[in-house]
């Protein structure tokens, strides 16, 4: 989400809208946030909680008071609130997981003040790493919290969903179906571009594939899958390494799961890489696999894959993609266009993609020029701020020259 609000913010400037940024307070390296704001081409406050949303609201609001903008972009359907406290447009993008999850941990206005205040959430956020992000927090006044969303998504101008998936979500909630609009993807084709030389084995590995994956280690993202996959694909191609990119609560259980399949050696976990860093493991990569899968909490709500950014950028570095049929994947990978897609969950399946790509040059090849070009027409950040300025458009009148 942080990406993508850099890059809509840094492009509407650059298309000429005058742009202010109100984000979150810093909970840590507070001195690199302020050297990188002093970076951006306008201004930027860290001044939002991220406990108490009516706070937050309350800080745009007064924001809005001075700054009397055309319209409000934000980034999570919350501050769809926004359009009832001042009556101004407010397009807020979707992700999904901020319907369903509903990252507001306290969602009432009595004591929003106090919750909402630096030295409170300091050290509540301190206690929370101490106990090292306990997931059940998350299901805490899940049903109130879902009711707060909701409110404030029916009440946006205009909600920018990230998938079909994200929009179903949406609907759910009560969203006029005439306020959403579908817009995908979001990334620097330019930059993830391959170029000549950037693969030194070009052509079909004599004894196995490299795969790549690259995610936050949680459950939704399947990775037990795709270890599992790899062990049974490697006895055609004993050649066969897999790199995973990325960082997160699941990642000692998904070592011991690779040494327990018999994978050893074949699987480097390299951990969290700056974005910056991630398109030289997309270039060395023949394939890039993205296994997620439902993931049903206790609670009984579904967390789900609802787009899958690093699908756009695997199109857009080159490299054929195998996904699966879940959540909002199916917006981003076409079967048989852009990538390849196979049932969530099904090990055999995949690791049966995994072998039949490797053999298939012809196949491997088509699908990376039709992700190639889906990167550069659809994906890249030029086409979401299109998309941007069309809805910019709907909600706010013509200046006057």
């Amino acid at each position: 989400m942080q990406t993508h609000a850099v890059a809509i913010a840094d492009g509407l400037h650059a298309r000429g809208h005058e742009v202010r940024v109100l984000t979150y307070r810093p909970d840590s390296e507070a001195d690199a946030c302020a050297v990188y704001d002093r970076t951006r081409p306008y201004p930027t406050r860290r001044v939002l909680g991220r406990l108490a949303i009516h706070a937050s609201v309350r800080t745009v609001a007064d924001e809005v008071d001075r700054f009397r903008p055309d319209a409000v972009v934000a980034s999570t359907t919350f501050f769809g609130a926004l359009v009832e406290a001042r009556r101004v447009p407010v397009i807020c993008r979707s992700v999904g997981n901020d319907v369903m999850r509903c990252w507001v941990p306290y969602p009432f206005r009595f004591g929003s003040g106090l919750v909402g205040g630096e030295r409170f959430e300091s050290v509540t956020l301190r206690l929370y790493r101490r106990l090292r992000a306990p997931t059940w927090i998350e299901d805490f006044l899940l049903a109130r919290r879902r009711e707060f969303v909701a409110g404030a998504a029916r009440s946006a101008t205009r909600v920018l969903a990230n998938s079909d998936y994200t929009r179903d979500r949406l609907l759910e909630c009560g969203v006029d179906p005439t306020r959403i609009r579908l817009v995908v993807g979001g990334v620097d084709s330019a930059a993830f571009a391959p170029r000549p030389g950037n693969r030194p084995r070009d052509g079909q590995a004599p004894d196995g594939p490299r795969l790549l994956t690259a995610c936050r280690l949680v459950a939704k993202k399947g990775l037990e899958v795709l270890l599992e996959s790899a062990a049974i694909a490697s006895r055609d191609a004993p050649g066969l390494t897999l790199t995973v990119v990325g960082d997160g609560p699941m990642r000692a259980a998904y070592e011991a799961e690779a040494a327990r399949v018999g994978l050893g050696g074949r699987v480097r976990f390299v951990g969290r890489v700056p974005h910056s860093k991630v398109r030289g493991y997309y270039h060395r990569a023949d394939l890039f696999v993205l296994p997620s899968r439902p993931h049903v909490r206790k609670s009984g709500w579904t967390d789900v894959e609802t787009m899958g950014r690093v699908l756009c950028e695997a199109n857009a570095a080159g490299v054929p993609v195998i996904a699966t049929w879940t959540g909002g994947v199916p917006s981003v990978i076409q079967h048989g266009a852009n990538g390849w897609l196979v049932a969530a969950g099904d090990s055999g399946g995949l690791a049966e993609a995994i072998v039949r790509l490797w053999r298939d040059r012809s196949l491997r090849d088509a699908l990376a020029s039709e992700g190639l070009r889906r990167a550069r027409s659809v994906f890249d950040w030029s086409a979401v701020l299109d998309a941007y300025e069309r809805v910019l458009a709907e909600v706010t009148p013509p200046r006057r020259a």
